[in-house]
Order: structure tokens, then sequence, then C-alpha cells
């Protein structure tokens, strides 16, 4: 070229009118459509895969369970989430906002929450654990738990060391449940007369916190929407707890929770009876067994620890110093003289009674086999789905929601 170029340049229209002498005849918009078909396919995938494994790596715990698990969870969520979007139950991920974690993109709402918890949890069996397990998970009021806090729940339940698995039990049961089968207005005043017992019986036992809870003179709280908004904190703070010490590694010595009253406490125990009712014959002998024995022992230490405290306020107020020994009958005794406290027992004395029994230490030992649990739930949504489902009918929606 005498262009004045470099030997290695070539001019822009002569590789131009090169490419439309030698390439012209053969590409077309039709070529290029094909060719866009070809491989569209192999790139959506491809977008997929990197979605996956960002969603996967931003839970932050692919230490509790293997890659495969946490694919086939999020897998398993999404076919949920479009099945959903399919029916017209939750909005489109157009809405979704993308300056927040890639894990909020997928959610699952209580229905089939319940459905995967019963399918891939030992504590499964009972409807009410799972709205309080979800209650508990649901951190920003949605009704719906985002991918992390699933798999968060799952660890808790069958991976972690035992102490956190009775720890996360304990501390689902100390809030009352604020929502059960959309009936939140019919129960507001009932909650707030048990919110109002529990923040006033708890508010010597607590750890220190910046609740701002509004009380009336006789202790009550103002209005439903005051209980239901110092519920929530409390579930913050015992969540944030458990979090927290999740994070550190190993089992939460330093996870301080409330203290539990009577009435949450036989709530528990109806929890851990509804789990073992579909067990055996043999196992629920040796289950209600034990379930009595730690029953029983508890509801005593409760009742010892409610006299003694009565007795110790007793003996403040008149100035005296407290005997060095006193007998068990004597704490049982009524005190009508000394206004007496609630009846509570703590996370340790939980903990304590029940790795006495080696069958209920065995039970809540059991580890969550998730890509098992899911392929074997997947065979079981679609018997379920096909049972369900008239001869040339279109499958509904709820149709998989018991996992038998």
């Amino acid at each position: 070229m005498d262009s004045g170029f470099p030997a290695d340049c070539v001019d822009v229209h002569d590789l131009i009118y090169d490419s439309y002498s030698k390439f012209g005849p053969l590409i077309s918009r039709n070529e290029i459509e094909r060719l866009r078909l070809k491989h569209r396919l192999l790139v959506v995938q491809n977008i997929e895969d990197a979605t996956m494994k960002n969603v996967i790596r931003s839970t932050g715990l692919e230490g509790l369970f293997t890659f495969e698990e946490l694919k086939d969870l999020y897998v398993t969520v999404k076919e949920e989430q479009l099945a959903s979007q399919s029916w017209g139950q939750c909005t489109s991920s157009a809405d979704y906002d993308h300056t927040l974690p890639s894990y909020e993109l997928y959610k699952v709402d209580l229905e089939r929450f319940k459905w995967s918890f019963s399918c891939l949890s030992s504590w499964g069996t009972s409807d009410t654990l799972a709205a309080r397990i979800f209650q508990f998970l649901d951190e920003d009021c949605d009704d719906l738990i985002n991918f992390k806090e699933l798999v968060w729940c799952y660890a808790q339940m069958g991976r972690v060391e035992l102490e956190d698995r009775l720890r996360f039990f304990y501390a689902v049961h100390l809030v009352p449940l604020i929502r059960q089968d959309d009936s939140l207005k019919s129960e507001e005043a009932e909650i707030a007369e048990e919110a109002a017992d529990y923040f006033g019986s708890e508010a010597n036992s607590i750890p220190p916190s910046n609740s701002t809870t509004k009380l009336t003179s006789d202790g009550s709280l103002e209005n439903a929407t005051d209980t239901v908004t110092s519920l929530r904190k409390s579930i913050d703070e015992i969540r944030q707890a458990l979090h927290s010490s999740s994070s550190s590694g190993g089992p939460a010595k330093s996870c301080v929770l409330y203290r539990m009253r009577q009435e949450q406490f036989i709530d528990m125990l109806k929890t851990l009876y509804d789990i073992f009712v579909c067990g055996s014959e043999h196992e629920q002998e040796l289950v209600f067994r034990a379930l009595s024995s730690v029953g029983t022992l508890l509801l005593q230490i409760g009742e010892v620890g409610k006299q003694f405290d009565s007795l110790s306020i007793k003996e403040e107020k008149s100035d005296t110093c407290f005997p060095t020994s006193v007998s068990i009958d004597g704490l049982c005794k009524s005190d009508n003289g000394s206004k007496s406290r609630e009846w509570s027992i703590s996370f340790e004395q939980f903990l304590a009674n029940v790795t006495t029994e080696s069958t209920l230490i065995s039970f809540f030992e059991k580890k969550i086999e998730l890509s098992d649990s899911i392929e074997k739930m997947r065979g079981r949504r679609f018997r379920n789905r096909v049972a369900s489902v008239p001869s040339g009918s279109p499958s509904s929606p709820n149709s998989p929601r018991i996992c038998s």
C-alpha cells in the first residue's frame, strides 16, 4: 500500500470489501438468527450457572453443606418460585431490587416452607413448629423467607452441634406465634394480653436491650400494633444472638437467651409430642417416656425456682440473712405473704435435662441429608399431583402440600 500506513495495517475499506466479496452470499438475516438460536441455550445456561454459584456463595454457609446439596436446594426453591409465578401467587423477578444481595431473589412463602419442611427435616411433622420457625426466620416481615434464611434454618436443625440445635428449638418457642393461618387480626387482643404478661414477667430476667415497648399504667401494651412490634423486636434480638454465635463457629457459649415461662414451656412440650406422634409404636413409647421424665423434672425445677425467688424476696424485705440450707418441702409450700415471681426455666436447665435422655439425643443428632431428601420430595410431589389431578385437568398450585 502507498497510503503511508505501516505494512502490517489494513485499510478498513479494503477489509469490508474483502468480507462482502468472500462471505456476502453466505451471510443473511436468517443465518444470523439460526446461529443465535443455536447458541442461546448455552449462553442462558452459563448465565444461570453463574447466578446459582453467586447465590450459593452469598449465603456464606458452604461449610455446613456440600455444593451439590446447596445446588439441589437452590433448584428446588427456584422451581417452587417459578410455579408460584405461573399461578400468579407471587411477584415476578422483574420487580426485584438489584441492589439487594442475590439470595433475596429466591424466596418461599409459608405454605411452600411447610411442604419442604415436612419432607426435608426430621422435625417436620408439626405444622405449628413450621409456622413458628417461619416467623422466626422472616426477618423483614414480608411473609417470605429468602434462600439464605432457608439454608441457615436447615443447618440449625441438622448440621450444627447438638447444643446449638437445642438452642434453636428453644429459641423459636420464646415468643407467641404472631401469625397462623392468616388469623392475626382476630387474635390481636389475645396476643396483646399474652405479650403484656411476657414482657412484664421477663423484665427482670432478660438481658439488657434497646426495647422501646410502651406500657400503660397497669402494665399492658397500648395497642396490638405496639404488641406485634415488640414481639418482632424480641425475635430480632434472639435471631441476632443465634446468627452471631453461628458465624463465630462452634457451640454458642456466649449466646444468652430469655428465660422461658410456663406457658411457653408447655407449648414447646406439645411440639415435641407432635413431632413424635407419627413414629412407630415402640419408638413412641420410648420417646413419650423420655418426654414425660424431662417435662416433669423441668416443671419441678421451675416451681422450685419460683418458690426460691419468693422466699428470697421475703428475706430481703425483712432484712434477715437467707439460711444456708433450705429444704425442698419448704420451697414448694405456697407463701401467701410474699409476691411470687413467675415460673421460668433457663436454656441451660432445658439442655441439661434433655441430654440425660439418649432417645432425645439420638433424635436431635440426626443429620439432614439434603440431596437424598430432595430427591424423595420430588417423587412424592409428582405422585401427589398425579393422584390429585383428574385426567385432562390442569394441576392445582396448592396440590403439593402434604409429604407422606
